[in-house]
């Protein structure tokens, strides 16, 4: 018994050497045997990808038309998306019309660029430019006329001396003799945000030096007229000219026939208010410029377009040209005289 165990012990002492042998021989000289787990792998990622917005004017980056207006016509948005359908077929670009309450809430958007195409009067217009978010770029042809003006007016009895010829429709004194008779003198003004019936005339005054008494406010270019008819509200007063005249209105005609006889003109300025103008968003390129411009000019040529534009805007519109800053530089030299924040008389 104990022989057979010493010889098994000794067969498994040599199994064992032979395994280490036959390891060994599987092995370059000088290595060893690493087991190891595997490596768990590396992810990189890769760069993160930004989309590419789609150019404004495509259909799902489409312009943005805004307008304030107060009550939609009777046919609800029908003119409105005639006017989105039309401007599509003329520029191939896509549109959408959007109707807006008040003056702040369209400039609020026009600034933040949700608003890329809008209608400004004169006043906003400027207060809208010196913010650097709109640039004018076609003028609305207003019953006739691009651009309108002033006359100061006066009962026939009052001694002013006319500097007006109405025959040849021509002024015929400068701004400085012929205001000058203002001084110390009482005018009737429509109200304080009248571009026509204060803002301008009054600036008009400071720029010559002519100094007047306590105004009085009487609402409305009519009862401009009704007042220098009678003489005992004020000396003189200032209404719209060249594209019409209050004296000939029916509420006038009717009631005094002879109020062109009796309320002369004493001076007329030139035409220096534009109109209605047709902005931009100040980040439009030229080329998009451009093709609007074009676009509204195809749009106008056809009495549908001049209907549609004056439906929307309740504003008769009869023709657009294209324009630039420029215009506006004879009403900014005159309006300095004032000190005027352009920000607080939205819509004029």
């Amino acid at each position: 018994m104990h022989s057979s165990r010493k010889n098994s012990h000794t067969t498994f002492i040599i199994i064992c050497v032979a395994f280490l042998l036959t390891l060994s021989a599987c092995t370059k000289p000088g290595s060893q045997l690493v087991i190891t787990s595997s490596p768990t792998p590396t992810v990189t990622p890769g760069p993160t990808l930004t989309p590419t917005p789609e150019p404004l004017g495509s259909a799902n980056h489409p312009l943005v038309i805004g307008a304030v207006i107060e009550e939609l016509p009777s046919s609800g948005d029908q003119p409105q998306q005639q006017l989105v359908d039309s401007l599509e077929s003329l520029t191939q670009f896509h549109f959408v019309f959007q109707q807006y309450d008040t003056w702040e809430n369209l400039l609020n958007d026009l600034q933040t660029g949700l608003v890329h195409i809008t209608w400004l009067p004169p006043l906003t217009y400027l207060h809208a430019h010196d913010l650097g978010i709109a640039r004018v770029a076609m003028l609305t042809n207003h019953f006739g006329v691009y651009y309108y003006g002033v006359q100061f007016l006066a009962n026939i009895e009052s001694g002013f001396v006319a500097y007006y010829d109405p025959a040849s429709n021509q002024t015929t004194g400068n701004a400085d003799v012929a205001l000058a008779q203002f001084q110390d003198r009482r005018p009737c003004w429509i109200d304080t945000k009248s571009l026509a019936g204060y803002i301008y005339p009054a600036a008009l005054l400071a720029e010559n030096n002519v100094i007047v008494k306590e105004p009085a406010f009487v609402v409305s270019s009519p009862a401009t007229i009704r007042a220098l008819y009678i003489k005992e509200i004020c000396d003189f007063a200032v209404t719209f000219a060249i594209s019409g005249d209050p004296r000939t209105s029916p509420s006038i005609l009717d009631d005094l026939p002879d109020a062109m006889d009796r309320v002369i003109v004493i001076w007329k300025s030139d035409g220096v208010i534009p109109n209605l103008n047709l902005s931009y968003a100040s980040l439009l390129d030229n080329d998009t410029v451009q093709a609007l411009n074009n676009g509204f000019l195809d749009l106008i040529k056809a009495d549908e377009g001049k209907a549609l534009l004056t439906s929307i805007l309740d504003y008769d519109i009869q023709d657009m040209r294209v324009v630039d800053d420029s215009i506006y530089d004879p009403l900014r030299n005159t309006l300095q005289f004032l000190d005027l924040d352009y920000s607080t008389i939205p819509g004029r």
